[in-house]
């Protein structure tokens, strides 16, 4: 049963349309514009670190130009959660 599960779920995880998909409910659940803004600003953060962090101890490889480009996406997100 795992060989079916594993593969699908990686596959799913790793698109873009899923995380914008969790941060859109992150927001849209939020009481106030300003919690959507802080709940979605550190949902990427937090993501953002915790993968780079994760790759560069265990496999070595850090990606400074992808870091900075979804940083900036992780930037403009509570501008975007304001709005949503």
């Amino acid at each position: 049963m795992d060989e079916y599960i594993l593969p699908y779920s990686g596959d799913l995880c790793s698109r873009t349309g899923i995380w914008v998909l969790i941060a859109t409910l992150i927001a849209a659940y939020s009481k106030i514009q300003i919690s959507a803004a802080l709940n979605t600003f550190m949902f990427f953060i937090g993501m953002l670190t915790g993968y780079y962090i994760y790759s560069a101890f265990l496999f070595g490889f850090f990606p400074t130009s992808y870091f900075l480009l979804w940083g900036s996406i992780a930037l403009a997100s509570p501008f975007l959660a304001a709005i949503v």
